[in-house]
């Protein structure tokens, strides 16, 4: 499976860089390109948690993504932002 995912990541990196998508603000530490490249990695592995799929992506792809976002930096909700 790891042939294939690194095949898709990839794919999904070269694609989200060929597509210009403005953006204000700062560059964060991860680029749009790796967002999309996680998130096709994420789907393919069919974990569905963010927290767990961050967990074993280092493992499964080890060395490919510079910075991954830690659980605080995760969209999966730890309550924080949600209204009261």
């Amino acid at each position: 499976m790891t042939a294939s995912l690194e095949t898709l990541v990839i794919a999904a990196y070269v694609f989200a860089a060929s597509v210009s998508i403005p953006r204000p603000g700062h560059e964060g530490l991860i680029t749009d390109h790796e967002l999309i490249a996680l998130a096709a990695a994420q789907a393919a592995t069919g974990i569905c948690s963010d927290r767990q799929f961050l967990g074993v992506i280092a493992s499964l792809l080890p060395g490919w993504f510079a910075h991954l976002p830690d659980q605080t930096q995760s969209s999966s909700g730890s309550g924080g932002d949600r209204p009261r």
